[in-house]
């Protein structure tokens, strides 16, 4: 919708510039005055060909409103006159109609294989048609409150994950890497708002989905990435996050899932000290110094193209060199 809204105001703009270039009697040029409206209309149509190409998370409208409103700019500084006002009522009404709380679709509770509506996801989850306070989402995730609370009264460093089901919470002892850097709690992210609630400013969480984690975000999306919301394809997975996040030698949750395999888990701890992967790592975690600046500048080429295998077996063959 915003690339269309986008093309139109350009056409418009294109036969008004056209017209007024005939229509000129003192032979001044006056397709020297579209500059200034042409600026937005050009960034918006970069910044929603960048959306629409590179994608986003599932909540994707939120990131189409910028180019909207700089789509927006050359027609909210248009004079409004007498010839104006049949349309502005018009609009008017058609936005009262279709954004209001009498539409079918505000609290609809299904959601289709092709659309996603947000708010019919808070709905279900919450049960309530405003779930605008913590405590809305806190009593129906019993389980995130109850454990993160215990992991941060630990008498160890740990890392926090749930079983897939998200039932079920387990701690293993973290790694020494994060315990030097003093954090008591590491813990995997699944609804982030929520656990950005529960976990501490000065804790650490475990961004599952690629968004922002710098493993995540290189890897191939999953398997059944068809069936999973954009944004949510590049899964971090157990073996990755124990790998990362967990210290060697501890008993893994008996869950039957093949990424909680003890070779899988050992395969990604060795790809991630070797070659780009390493190098990948580095560039995020080592002190910004005028040096690692300057490689950082210098390598983020290559890193932006930077592909990791899920499997870390293949991962291991990649970056490590071994058959």
């Amino acid at each position: 919708a915003p690339l269309a809204l986008g093309l139109a105001v350009l056409v418009v703009l294109l036969v008004g510039m056209t017209r007024a270039s005939r229509a000129s009697d003192d032979g001044a040029d006056p397709r020297g005055d579209l500059v200034v409206p042409l600026t937005p209309l050009v960034a918006a149509l970069l910044l929603a060909g960048y959306v629409v190409w590179f994608g986003g998370d599932f909540m994707h409208a939120r990131m189409l409103l910028p180019p909207m409103f700089l789509m927006l700019l050359p027609v909210f500084v248009v004079p409004a006159d007498k010839k104006l006002v049949p349309a502005m009522v018009a609009f008017a009404a058609y936005a009262v109609a279709v954004a209001g709380p009498w539409h079918p679709g505000a609290y609809e509770p299904d959601v289709s294989d092709d659309t996603i509506l947000i708010r019919a996801q808070d709905i279900a989850l919450t049960g309530l048609h405003n779930a605008d306070h913590t405590a809305d989402w806190t009593q129906n995730f019993e389980t995130l409150p109850v454990a993160v609370r215990e992991a941060l009264n630990s008498p160890e460093p740990v890392l926090l994950f749930f079983s897939p089901d998200g039932r079920t919470a387990y701690t293993m002892p973290l790694a020494d890497a994060l315990k030097k850097e003093h954090f008591k709690l590491s813990a995997q992210g699944g609804y982030l708002g929520l656990m950005g609630y529960l976990v501490p400013l000065d804790q650490r969480i475990v961004e599952r989905w690629g968004l922002a984690n710098t493993v995540a975000a290189h890897m191939a999306d999953v398997d059944d990435w068809r069936d999973r919301l954009p944004g949510h394809r590049k899964d971090l997975g157990y073996a990755w996050m124990i790998a990362l996040e967990a210290a060697p030698g501890a008993p893994l949750p008996p869950w039957p899932n093949p990424e909680l395999d003890q070779a899988r888990i050992d395969a990604a701890r060795r790809a991630l000290d070797c070659g780009d992967l390493k190098e990948l790592l580095d560039s995020t975690r080592e002190p910004m110094t005028p040096k690692r600046f300057w490689k950082n500048l210098i390598g983020s080429p290559k890193r932006t193209w930077l592909e990791i295998p899920r499997d870390p077996f293949a991962a291991e063959r990649k970056f490590c060199g071994t058959p």
